[in-house]
């Protein structure tokens, strides 16, 4: 795992109802390939917006981040079912340290 995103998810699992946070998508495959990852995807549990909002603002505060973009209208996803219980929340952008960050809200 990137030296630079470590503390960013050991940060997010350590919130309250977020341990089952992982990294997961296409910078999985390319640290697996030794490559560089264009972004890196960190699924959380989420109940709501509001909870995905306070536990972003409390990542803001502790890394010094980039402002917080919504990519959920750009693709059209929202709401989408991903199996018969889970569904997809939102998805948040971010930039740290020049690394391209989605968290991606499930519930």
């Amino acid at each position: 795992m990137d030296i630079i995103l470590k503390p960013i998810l050991t940060f997010i699992q350590g919130l309250d109802g977020m341990n089952n946070s992982i990294l997961a998508g296409g910078a999985v495959r390319d640290a697996m390939f030794g490559l560089e990852p264009r972004d890196y995807d960190i699924f959380v549990p989420s109940k709501d917006k509001k909870q995905l909002m306070n536990a972003v603002e409390l990542i803001r505060t502790e890394f010094t981040t980039s402002t917080v973009t919504s990519k959920s209208k750009d693709y059209d996803i929202i709401p989408t079912r991903l199996s018969r219980d889970t569904s997809l929340v939102e998805v948040l952008n971010f930039k740290y340290k020049d690394r391209d960050i989605d968290i991606i809200a499930v519930s």
